[in-house]
């Protein structure tokens, strides 16, 4: 008899444990649960956030590029005139100079070729770089390449833009090739340089940051690649319907 209640009492304190084992572990799941929910909310408000700050630097850029259009280089353009009627060359010259500067300003703003469709702007991009770079700057466009939301554009642009200043400031390429093709509703926009390159993941800097927070506020996918001199490989994928 005291066996069978030595017993009776072992059980219950065995099943005493058990439940509450099991209320611990219960509410070790609620607390990760309600921890979860709060990261993904709180992700959820940064991305939010992300779009929010990018738009409005993309619509302050587009407020002093109109200013600086509108007024500095109307001024500059008035002065340049007087000095030619003048006679006054060499004064008119370096105005020349400064309204030019002006020009560039104003269009790395914000681009207005951007107005007459992607194509156009991204061809003067990177027959730019070119130029002011000295290194050897292709495009390859899968035409005809229909037109994308303005907000789409403007970031493939920006992609674009922010790589190939990437490509001067760090890889010492003598060559850089950008892509851009549709496949499977998503744009993909390539990259690729025969600079450097580097080992292991890529030392994270405003413009690779830049990067990809655009394509990720539009719903994409960045990736990299890039080993020591073999140079660099960037490539984005957004859908083409991406609205940020």
């Amino acid at each position: 008899m005291l066996r069978a209640l030595g017993n009776g009492v072992l059980y219950g304190v065995f099943a005493d444990v058990l439940f509450i084992v099991a209320a611990a572990v219960g509410t070790l799941f609620l607390v990760l649960s309600d921890g979860r929910r709060a990261l993904e909310e709180r992700s959820l408000q940064l991305e939010q956030l992300t779009h929010q700050l990018l738009r409005a630097q993309e619509d302050e850029r587009r407020r002093i590029a109109r200013e600086l259009h509108d007024q500095a280089g109307q001024v500059l353009t008035a002065v340049k005139i007087e000095l030619d009627l003048e006679g006054r060359r060499e004064a008119s010259e370096m105005v020349g100079q400064a309204l030019a500067q002006v020009r560039d300003l104003s269009n790395l703003l914000r681009p207005s070729v951007l107005d007459l469709g992607l194509v156009p702007a991204l061809r003067g991009l990177v027959e730019d770089f070119g130029r002011r770079t000295r290194v050897d700057a292709a495009l390859e466009i899968d035409e005809p390449l229909a037109p994308f939301g303005p907000e789409l554009e403007v970031a493939l642009f920006r992609v674009v833009q922010e790589a190939l200043t990437n490509v001067a400031r760090h890889a010492a390429a003598g060559r850089v090739d950008v892509r851009v093709g549709v496949e499977n509703g998503s744009v993909r926009l390539a990259v690729e340089d025969d600079g450097r390159g580097f080992a292991g993941e890529p030392t994270p800097h405003l413009g690779l940051l830049g990067i990809r927070e655009r394509v990720t506020a539009l719903g994409g996918a960045l990736a990299i690649e890039s080993a020591p001199g073999q140079g660099f490989r960037l490539e984005a994928t957004i859908p083409t319907g991406a609205v940020a």
